[in-house]
């Protein structure tokens, strides 16, 4: 199922919510958004049918050092990270 962030709002709104988060893969998941999908993402605004949004990515640890996907240019736009295996191989 797909909803725009707009309609996540509306049903947050029409649910109590006072907030909700929002994350996609990180741009090294197979099919997931490109870099810049996260670092436009300041462009929607904090509140939406009078809930916070929180921006946010699911991004992917690349190797044994903790690397992540994406760049700390990006990350310090958004508001949550979740760290996830992704396609990172165990050694």
């Amino acid at each position: 199922m797909h909803s725009t962030v707009l309609e996540l709002a509306q049903a947050s709104s029409e649910k109590g919510l006072k907030m909700f988060a929002l994350t996609d893969h990180g741009p090294e998941m197979p099919g997931a958004p490109h870099r810049w999908h996260f670092a436009n993402s300041y462009v929607i605004p904090r509140f939406l049918h009078g809930v916070a949004f929180l921006r946010g990515v699911e991004a992917n640890i690349l190797n044994d050092d903790g690397d992540i996907d994406l760049e700390p240019m990006i990350l310090d736009r958004l508001d949550w990270v979740i760290g996830s295996l992704g396609n990172w191989k165990f050694a």
